[in-house]
């Protein structure tokens, strides 16, 4: 079981800890949906999922398929614990490097201006 997204390092050391941070968008029962947002909202539209050191967004998005970086279910008690629904970096999920926050898009990625 994993405490951080750095623990799958064991499985990626392009997941060990650094400064690109990975912010998974808080899905409810309410709002399941997969959107785009137009700005993050720390704790209220997303959650740091933790820091890596890949800057590569393709190569993120890759790694953070939960297949590969949770493939046993290593991650289900960290993503439980903060709240989160989803394994997998899924649309509307936001990598934030170099002060730019960039927002998974149905395909490739977008940098969104506005956060808060």
């Amino acid at each position: 079981m994993y405490k951080s997204l750095n623990d799958a390092a064991k499985l990626f050391p392009e997941l060990s800890d650094g400064s690109t941070e990975i912010w998974y968008q808080i899905r409810n029962d309410i709002n399941f949906s997969f959107e785009l947002p137009t700005k993050v909202v720390p704790g209220v539209t997303h959650k740091l999922l933790g820091r890596i050191r890949e800057t590569n967004l393709g190569t993120i998005y890759y790694l953070l398929q939960g297949d590969n970086w949770s493939p046993e279910g290593e991650a289900r008690e960290l993503i439980m614990d903060k709240g989160l629904r989803h394994t997998s970096m899924s649309v509307g999920d936001v990598i934030r490097i170099d002060g730019k926050w960039i927002a998974v898009d149905g395909i490739g990625f977008k940098e969104i201006s506005e956060t808060v």
